[in-house]
């Protein structure tokens, strides 16, 4: 047995799952509160992708738990059906990637577009800001994203009349978050931002501001926990199996890109693809049995890991362990968190998967890709989470469409010849133009060149072979060049 750990590298991935530990112990914390649930709830589904998802992970270096990309969608959840709720619904997502992973469709998740999920990440991150404002400030955020910018102004007016305290400690813990890692310190600079964030709340609002709200817990969490968590299967319905395989595709999605962003960071451990979805599934499945959050891969805390210095599967399981001791060692420390500590790093967080400074760049880099991300921002903050999904996917094919549809035509004019020449794909939708293009040049012959074309639509091939034919009934000498095609060439 001691053998065993050894061989798993125990003393060289202990430091980076201390580190890992400290980065997910708050973020856990604040994504249960974004989620609409208790927060201890999020320590559970931590130590479950700690421990039971990191054990079988098929992407040995990546940290699964509670993530912020789930909260909008799991808010709505439970903002529906109600906390029992999450039994179901875990359940469901367990169930989907177990089935995904055992027909091997893990590797489709790559097929997805990267400016979708970048829409719909930055989408996740803008709803989680405006939310967390509400609750940093003592205020019960709305369920949608429009309502929540509406309701901003009232709110930021009222925490200065009623809510002074909250207001400022989620000032000064965000002023904090936001300078911590352009602090040029040595030692500093090692501890992760959300720690030093969720620390220097905590001292503030219990010296200055004891006033404030602070986190609540039960008194065992442990024995907290049930099957089915007291949910009745006879409220199950299909509505809350539709949404719960919406949830479950994006849940699987970014478990998948945060694989493949794990596999670039760290080449040398490869990554199966298929392992991991059904990891992820046994890992859902029993936070569905449980009643707790549904998990995914997270890329904030496996870059976390890899940068520490991890070397397999050890720190992520380790750092479960370190989340499960605490929660059983030392349970009354969360009861010093004050609530606005926590909406703080969960608005850093959405800002940091917002990326607002990043647009120009993608607009720069591609117009296509500008238009599907923006999107999927527009529908999930206007309508929700999924409608933004499949606006994306729409506007993705067309993007795609458009893409595939795309030409590049130009003529040359010689002494005893005129020359169309067209690279790319041509439809029917390209032929009006190219009818107004071509000339009648009854002393000089005309090549229509197609040689560089993938792909000549039916009805354009019918079209021009027509037209060759009844050019050279007025003296026209012409010729059809395809691709790996004999010449097509009628003289007068």
């Amino acid at each position: 047995m001691l053998n065993s750990i050894k061989n798993m590298g125990w003393e060289k991935n202990f430091l980076p799952s201390i580190v890992v530990f400290l980065v997910a112990l708050p973020l856990s914390l604040g994504i249960a509160i974004a989620s609409g649930v208790p927060a201890h709830i999020g320590l559970i589904s931590a130590v479950i992708g700690g421990i039971v998802v990191g054990a079988i992970a098929g992407c040995p270096l990546q940290v699964s738990g509670p993530a912020a990309g789930l909260a909008v969608m799991v808010f709505e959840f439970v903002n529906q059906f109600g906390l029992a709720a999450l039994a179901p619904l875990g359940i469901t997502i367990g169930l989907f990637q177990l089935a995904m992973g055992y027909f091997k469709l893990g590797k489709y998740f790559k097929a997805v577009s990267p400016a979708l999920i970048k829409g719909m990440l930055a989408g996740i991150g803008f709803l989680i800001l405006l939310s967390q404002i509400h609750v940093g400030l003592g205020v019960k955020p709305l369920s949608g994203g429009i309502q929540n910018i509406l309701a901003l102004p009232e709110t930021i007016i009222q925490s200065f009349t009623q809510n002074q305290h909250s207001l400022i400690v989620l000032a000064c813990s965000l002023l904090l978050l936001f300078s911590w890692n352009k602090l040029n310190i040595k030692y500093i600079k090692s501890i992760p931002a959300p720690l030093a964030g969720v620390i220097f709340a905590t001292i503030l609002a219990q010296n200055l501001f004891p006033q404030t709200q602070f986190l609540s817990i039960p008194e065992s969490m442990i024995s907290d926990l049930s099957l089915f968590a007291g949910f009745s299967w006879d409220s199950f319905s299909l509505k809350m199996l539709v949404m719960g395989l919406a949830i479950a595709v994006v849940a699987s999605a970014e478990s998948m890109l945060s694989s493949i962003a794990v596999e670039k960071l760290q080449p040398k451990v490869k990554v199966d693809f298929e392992k991991e979805l059904v990891a992820q599934g046994a890992g859902n499945f029993l936070a569905g049995l449980l009643g707790a959050l549904p998990i995914t891969g997270v890329i904030v805390r496996s870059s976390a890991n890899i940068a520490s210095g991890a070397t397999n599967r050890m720190s992520a399981i380790l750092h479960g362990a370190w989340i499960l001791l605490f929660v059983l060692l030392l349970p009354q420390l969360l009861l010093m968190i004050p609530v606005a500590g926590l909406a703080a790093i969960l608005i850093h967080t959405g800002w940091r998967l917002w990326a607002p400074a990043e647009l120009p760049k993608l607009f720069k880099q591609s117009k296509g890709d500008f238009v599907t991300y923006m999107g999927t921002f527009t529908f999930m903050v206007a309508i929700d989470l999924l409608a933004g999904v499949l606006a994306g996917f729409v506007i993705s094919l067309g993007v795609l469409l458009v893409r595939l549809l795309e030409t590049e035509r130009k003529t040359q004019e010689e002494d005893q010849t005129y020359t169309y020449k067209v690279k790319g794909n041509i439809s029917f939708l390209h032929l009006p133009k190219m009818i107004e293009e071509i000339p009648t040049h009854e002393s000089k012959k005309i090549v229509i060149d197609f040689t560089d074309v993938n792909y000549v639509d039916p009805i354009v091939r019918n079209h021009f072979d027509d037209w060759q034919t009844e050019s050279s009934k007025v003296g026209t000498r012409s010729q059809i060049l395809y691709r790996n095609e004999l010449p097509k060439e009628i003289h007068v």
